[in-house]
């Protein structure tokens, strides 16, 4: 082994939390005059950092330091220069200093190589709390970006400019305080503070904010419990109130006094809103995205088959949802469905052409406040006081089933909620076409039995029928 191998590159080396923190020779670029720049050098999980301290040595110059001894004695000071020795004492001094920095950062957060750098760097992608926020925001779908944006600004309004991730259960608390004040529901507060939640969570993630300072747990004494707001499941359509509004789109039976343009527009937003009722209560943006698929084909066009969006980068096959297409449903796609050619949309109108996500995100959002708006105006002048939107038709889809006596798990299946994978991978197994068919035709009142007697009374003469309603009276 040579003289130059044996040369030291690491001065002092210790342990924080998870990080080991090395004084070191940087000798990945070589400098001039065979000099190399000295480093502080972090490893959490055999990833590496370098931060540079600025002086510069040779391997041997470097080597002498670190085997610098205290004999005793005075160095000779004669020419300025530190000796070797108070060179290694200066740079141990300094390494202490920044060791003391990496611990108070293991305090307050889990440790990672990107913190530690903004750390010491003052130099970040998302320097505080407030910046992940908007970067939440930003990743979100159109509709829920708004809202998470509003939740901002409410808590800007409430505490103001927070600097880095300064963020206590305290700050939160008066944040609650004001919303009070405001007279703002519990169910607006809930949705705000669920939005500060993954924040949090986002920032606890990338080891900005310590776990120890969680301020959010359920009914734990001292954190913040989440309300729950106002309860939801009476906001559902019976079958009866469902099928009223199926035989007005069917009848297009729409107030006289409306224009024929704007009867037009209600009728296509009255269609889409029964699909989403009829589709197993699938939500619109599934429904902007419904296609004619292999899977149409192969049912022989009795089914649609899709993954739902809001979970599809979660679990592939949990949230994978069959929707038989019975006679109403059918109906509906002969009136306002796109033209049924294989990868085509169902529903193009949604989507209205754009092709890019944030643009199709905007569409969906406008569609729903066309549905609900014109719904709305609908059930107004048949003399409804309930005002539904299109969420009412998940809550409709699931309730109205269970109260129909049909089976849970095929409720849940069909929504795409299931919790076991295996049941929604052996869904078509387990229900098969004819099953789902005769439950979902439970969605609307059923007057197939009734159309049958009918056929059979008109086929019966004068004294058939008298005969007939004597025996229904003696029974």
């Amino acid at each position: 082994m040579s003289e130059k191998d044996t040369f030291r590159s690491c001065l002092i080396s210790e342990q924080v939390g998870s990080c080991i923190i090395s004084l070191v020779l940087d000798k990945r670029h070589r400098k001039a005059e065979e000099k190399y720049i000295l480093s502080l050098r972090f490893t959490i999980d055999r990833k590496r950092s370098y931060y540079p301290l600025g002086d510069m040595y040779s391997e041997k110059e470097f080597d002498a330091i670190c085997r610098a001894k205290n004999t005793g004695r005075k160095p000779n000071a004669k020419d300025g220069k530190l000796s070797n020795i108070e060179i290694k004492n200066h740079l141990e001094a300094t390494f202490r200093s920044y060791v003391q920095i990496v611990k108070d950062l293991d305090k307050k957060v889990k440790l990672n190589l990107s913190l530690i750098t903004s750390s010491l760097t003052g130099k970040s992608d998302y320097t505080s709390f407030l910046s992940v926020w908007d970067m939440v925001i930003n990743e979100k779908s159109y509709g829920t970006a708004e809202s998470y944006a509003s939740a901002k600004k409410s808590f800007l309004k409430s505490v103001g400019e927070i600097s880095g991730f300064n963020i206590s259960k305290h700050t939160i608390e008066k944040w609650i305080k004001v919303m009070e004040s405001a007279k703002l529901s519990k169910t607006t507060i809930g949705i705000y503070l669920r939005a500060c939640r993954v924040v949090w969570n986002e920032c606890l993630n990338k080891g900005y904010i310590h776990k120890n300072e969680y301020p959010f747990g359920n009914n734990k004494k001292g954190l913040i419990t989440i309300p729950q707001g106002s309860n939801r499941k009476k906001e559902y359509l019976t079958v009866s109130q469902m099928t009223e509004l199926y035989s007005i789109f069917e009848n297009k039976n729409y107030p006289s006094h409306w224009e024929s343009d704007y009867s037009d527009k209600v009728h296509q937003s009255l269609g889409l809103f029964l699909a989403q009722y009829l589709c197993n209560g699938f939500n619109l943006s599934d429904a902007a995205r419904l296609s004619y698929n292999d899977f149409y084909y192969i049912s022989g066009k009795r089914s649609f088959q899709f993954v739902r969006h809001k979970t599809k980068d979660r679990n592939e096959e949990a949230s994978e949802v069959i929707i038989p297409i019975i006679e109403p449903l059918k109906f509906i796609l002969n009136e306002i469905a796109g033209p049924e050619e294989r990868g085509a949309l169902v529903f193009p109108q949604i989507s209205n052409g754009e092709i890019e996500e944030i643009q199709i995100r905007k569409q969906i959002a406008q569609e729903n406040s066309n549905i609900k708006d014109r719904v709305r105006k609908l059930v107004i002048e048949i003399g409804w006081e309930i005002l539904p939107s299109s969420s009412w038709c998940r809550h409709s889809f699931a309730t109205n089933l269970t109260h129909a006596g049909v089976p849970i798990n095929y409720i849940s299946d069909s929504m795409g909620h299931s919790h076991d994978e295996r049941i929604t991978s052996r869904y078509i197994d387990i229900f098969p076409h004819d099953t789902q068919v005769k439950y979902n035709n439970k969605l609307l009142s059923d007057n197939t039995d009734l159309n049958e007697i009918n056929k059979v009374l008109e086929t019966l003469n004068a004294n058939e029928l008298k005969e007939l309603l004597k025996k229904i009276k003696k029974n």
